[in-house]
């Protein structure tokens, strides 16, 4: 066997262009296969971190007119479908933005998801710190409460605890630090989350 490997590697440094070309096409191979069962792995194997991810259904809107076979739907038409449609177990209304976070007079450009509710509670994400929204918050004319995502929380506030209840500026609205959500939330909430008016 050791006869077998001298003459391999006299072979390699004889060659060295198809040693080299050799090489670098297995170490393509080889990150591409990497990259490639990375992302099926987080996308189609690993469960979603959320309670019984196999009863969650996204529902999206067809708009026409803007050319989009999904599209968010207005408030409007999630409450006529939550009034007419017994058959979830529950049902909750996102919104993606961008927004400035602004604590003191350092601004942050943040993601930001609109939320109603009940969208935490139905994902069956629960506070690390904190509450969740309250029912009257998401009525008309509620008071404004933003949530902040366990990576927004620890690297912008340092995982201080005393967080919660501070006010801030978002998007020039006044909203109040409600919970810090868990480690595992932090995969599918952004960077901060607005309820839903």
């Amino acid at each position: 066997m050791l006869q077998d490997i001298r003459f391999g590697l006299r072979m390699l440094t004889r060659n060295p262009g198809v040693t080299a070309l050799a090489s670098v096409a297995l170490a393509l191979g080889i990150g591409g296969s990497t990259v490639i069962f990375s992302v099926v792995n987080a996308v189609l194997l690993r469960p979603l971190p959320v309670s019984d991810p196999d009863r969650l259904v996204s529902i999206w809107a067809n708009s026409p007119s803007r050319n989009l076979a999904y599209a968010f739907a207005a408030y409007s038409t999630y409450s006529e479908w939550k009034a007419n449609c017994p058959s979830f177990e529950s049902m909750s209304a996102y919104e993606p933005a961008s927004a400035t976070l602004l604590v003191g007079n350092d601004p942050e450009r943040v993601d930001v998801l609109r939320v109603n509710a009940t969208f935490f509670p139905m994902l069956g994400i629960h506070p690390a710190a904190g509450r969740d929204f309250l029912a009257e918050e998401d009525q008309p004319g509620g008071r404004r409460v933003a949530i902040l995502s366990y990576g927004l929380w620890e690297r912008r506030f340092g995982r201080d605890p005393n967080v919660i209840g501070v006010s801030a500026m978002l998007i020039a609205i006044a909203a109040l630090a409600a919970y810090i959500p868990a480690r595992r939330a932090a995969r599918i909430s952004p960077a901060a989350a607005l309820r839903c008016e």
